[in-house]
């Protein structure tokens, strides 16, 4: 990668690492939240859904717009909304108060992903490592952005917690604004009509596929694996006063190891025959959730940390997989449409968990998760059968990419 590469992707990974770290507030402060308003548990999940709901369905309409006007501006504005989402979040004084905000926050926060990916898979020649890199920035988010805010509540109150938080997309948001990164490739919208011709004869409703499964077992993963690890025969970990039992500490060593695999994968997908290093890996993935079925809990303490690391590889393989499938005056609507399927139809996993595990203990529900994994394994194998690739990296031609 050139320095304007570098400089773009450097860009890109930060928004992603605070993109994430913002929506995890989210089921960290809900505690808190039914306290402060003397609401239910319902009420509160009801606030929430609909937060998450424009989480995932804002990446469309955002996904189409990129491609018409670039990343650039989309993600000043995403900076922006999330700012202003948290300064309306810590002044919250009702219940409705909080769902506009929430909901704002949402909305704001699902720009991210279409742009700032799409931009990668457009702008920068080794696009494999770029995205590797930039999933690398989400994991880290995931993990270090509730453990810091957890960290703050133990000496000051949930609204300054907020305020603070603020502070890092007001600086990105100003850095952007004197010297972002500059934009390359062409731009040829494609009018709505003609959207669907565009994306007829890449596959693309298998990538959907491989997308909609991965993310049932991802979200269904990652909502109840601290459940099942805290109920594991394993001691706790003390700190201080404090005390971390194993779902914590356990499950942040997997999000840490997940960050090492997006740069992995990252590197794998540069090679040829993506969807083969893809369809093997969901395979590893499968296997391990079995592994984790079973009752020994020491080596389901040694499985996670590889689990995180397989799991999170898997994402810049499939982010790949579109760029190589997807005409570029549509790959901003394309990210759209997979994320809306990892974050809308993907969240079938959590409520398919709960339902399991209600009725038959949490350890029943990883062969389902298993059986996703294969599903998605197997439609990324189809895809290079029934739609060959356009060919491998994207070409560069007078630094644009075509």
């Amino acid at each position: 990668m050139d320095r304007r590469e570098k400089t773009l992707v450097a860009y890109a990974t930060v928004a992603h690492s605070l993109n994430h770290a913002y929506i995890l507030l989210i089921p960290l402060f809900l505690v808190l939240w039914i306290q402060e308003f003397g609401t239910s548990i319902y009420v509160m999940g009801v606030v929430v859904a609909v937060a998450y709901a424009f989480f995932g369905g804002g990446s469309v309409p955002f996904g189409y717009l990129s491609d018409r006007i670039g990343a650039r501006p989309l993600l000043m504005v995403y900076l922006a909304g999330v700012v202003i989402s948290l300064l309306l979040l810590s002044l919250a004084r009702s219940i409705t108060h909080l769902l506009l905000a929430l909901s704002m926050l949402g909305l704001f926060s699902s720009i991210h992903h279409p742009a700032a990916i799409s931009m990668i898979s457009k702008e920068v020649r080794d696009q494999g490592r770029g995205l590797g890199y930039h999933g690398m920035g989400g994991s880290l988010g995931i993990a270090m952005g509730p453990l810091t805010a957890s960290l703050l509540l133990l000496s000051i109150d949930w609204r300054t917690v907020l305020l603070l938080f603020s502070i890092p997309a007001l600086l990105l948001l100003m850095a952007l604004a004197v010297k972002g990164p500059v934009e390359l490739s062409s731009r040829r919208p494609v009018a709505l009509a003609e959207i669907s011709k565009s994306f007829r004869g890449h596959g693309f409703t298998l990538v959907l596929l491989v997308y909609i499964f991965a993310g049932i077992a991802y979200w269904g993963a990652l909502t109840y694996l601290p459940l099942y690890l805290d109920a594991l025969t394993l001691p706790s970990l003390s700190l201080g006063k404090s005390t971390m039992g194993p779902g914590s500490y356990l499950f942040a060593a997997l999000l840490t190891a997940g960050a090492a695999g997006q740069v992995a994968g990252g590197a794998l997908a540069n090679r040829s025959r993506v969807e083969v290093i893809l369809a093997v890996s969901s395979g590893a993935v499968a296997l391990l959730f079995i592994l984790m079925a079973l009752p020994w809990s020491l080596m389901v303490a040694g499985v996670v940390v590889v689990f995180g690391f397989l799991l999170f590889m898997l994402e810049p393989l499939q982010n790949v997989l579109v760029s190589l499938r997807t005409p570029g005056n549509v790959r901003g609507l394309a990210f759209g449409l997979v994320f809306l399927s990892v974050f809308g139809v993907g969240a079938l996993g959590a409520v398919l968990g709960g339902y399991l595990s209600a009725d038959r203990g949490l350890r029943s529900f990883f062969p389902l998760l298993s059986a996703f994994m294969v599903a998605s394994g197997v439609a990324s194998l189809l895809l290079l059968r029934v739609h060959p690739a356009r060919g491998g990296q994207p070409t560069i031609s007078s630094n644009r990419v075509e």
